[in-house]
């Protein structure tokens, strides 16, 4: 596995979405060898005596897809610094940070008699683009509580240092697409001092710092069309119908998922059956839940106005249809809504009361949702202390003594 690892680590540039697909396998690896070396001994040498269990079925899906990545037919090429280099970069709290660069290459450019120019302004044909590069990362622990203009500058910083060799280079000024416009004046602002303590941001102040000494033309380009570094840094067809939290073991195997629902709360059997049961004697589900009971009979659901009970492992949950956000959506009980919600902003990098509101309203539904979330997150401790104080700094007045 050690030797598995080396070898795509050296050509991750010609894999695409490579810190995602060999992530099961680098935490094995790091789980198997963390500790247990001795002093000065080398890592491959303790690496032969560890035992491997029997690989799960997330890392036998990351050794393949890393094998038939380095085994299939390549589109890449061969950067040219005659050209202009250009990149797209995405950075999302899931999975990291996700670029790509391309250019068109030169004999592509005078096939179709395009001008360096046209390229620069981006009037030209987009599917005459060739990528070079692949690159992405995961974050790390400091990097999953930076605010999202952060994130996205530090994805900046991060593919500048990667790439270094590449811009000074090329003969032009490299084009960098980010769907965050903040980023945009961060990296061409020549100061980002402020007068307030308060309000400075020494993290952007040394990225603007580091990113002035480049030639570098960064564009603010809408996320929906920034599709190759926004799927980079997702992942989303990587992951097996995860959702965006955990609650315990085991995802809803899909015949008892709902045709409606796009994605479901991960949960073991023990949970089902404590959701099941609260819904039973909650006081705003209770009497629908009965209703739609005795209308059930031996039925594996029943729908009635725009109401859906459903079994699932064995246990009855109720759905709803409701809202302008449409879709069909699980019922939460007063008694497990402060579980959702720490599974939704705790386990999940302690989004802002927006972003946790969006993630479950789609999905879940419980009486003043928006309420509950808004109080939830405001009353977090963990945001409290990292909440940047507002207010304005008191005047220490010195007394003179003679």
């Amino acid at each position: 596995m050690e030797y598995f690892l080396s070898l795509t680590e050296y050509y991750r540039q010609f894999v695409p979405f490579y810190a995602v697909r060999a992530a099961p396998l680098r935490q094995l690896a790091t789980e198997l060898t963390k500790g247990i070396r001795k002093e000065n001994q080398k890592r491959a040498v303790k690496a032969e005596t560890v035992k491997v269990p029997l690989p799960t079925e997330k890392q036998m899906e990351s050794f393949n897809q890393l094998k038939d990545a380095l085994s299939s037919e390549q589109f890449l090429i061969h950067d040219d610094s005659h050209v202009p280099l250009m990149m797209a970069i995405d950075a999302s709290y899931e999975f990291g940070y996700g670029v790509t660069l391309y250019q068109v290459p030169a004999v592509t450019m005078e096939d179709h008699e395009i001008t360096v120019e046209q390229v620069q302004q981006g009037k030209y044909d987009r599917r005459l683009d060739s990528v070079v590069m692949f690159l992405s990362k995961e974050l790390t622990p400091a990097e999953i509580v930076y605010w999202p203009t952060e994130l996205e500058t530090a994805a900046l910083v991060f593919v500048v240092k990667k790439t270094r060799h590449l811009i000074e280079a090329n003969d032009f000024p490299t084009i960098i697409h980010t769907d965050d416009v903040a980023v945009k004046h961060v990296a061409h602002s020549g100061s980002l001092k402020t007068t307030s303590s308060e309000r400075a941001n020494m993290r952007l102040i040394r990225a603007s710092q580091y990113l002035s000494q480049f030639r570098l033309d960064v564009r603010y380009k809408l996320g929906k069309e920034n599709i190759a570094s926004d799927a980079l840094s997702r992942l989303k067809q990587l992951l097996t119908k995860v959702d965006i939290f955990t609650v315990n073991a085991d995802i809803i195997p899909d015949q008892d998922r709902p045709e409606e629902t796009q994605s479901f709360i991960q949960m073991s059997p023990e949970f089902v059956k404590e959701w099941s049961g609260a819904l039973r004697v909650d006081r705003h589900y209770r009497s629908i839940f009965a209703e739609l009971l005795e209308k059930m009979g031996n039925a594996n659901e029943v729908k009635s106005y725009g109401w859906l009970m459903k079994k699932v492992e064995g246990e009855l949950l109720l759905f709803v249809y409701k809202g302008d956000h449409g879709g069909l959506r699980a019922c939460i009980p007063t008694a497990l809504v402060k579980k959702v919600l720490m599974a939704a902003h705790d386990l999940q990098a302690h989004p802002g009361v927006e972003n946790t509101f969006s993630n479950l309203r789609d999905q879940f539904y419980m009486p003043r949702m928006s309420a509950q979330v808004r109080s939830y997150v405001l009353a977090c401790p963990e945001c409290v202390r990292k909440r940047m104080a507002h207010h304005n700094l008191q005047t220490v007045w010195t007394i003179a003594t003679y």
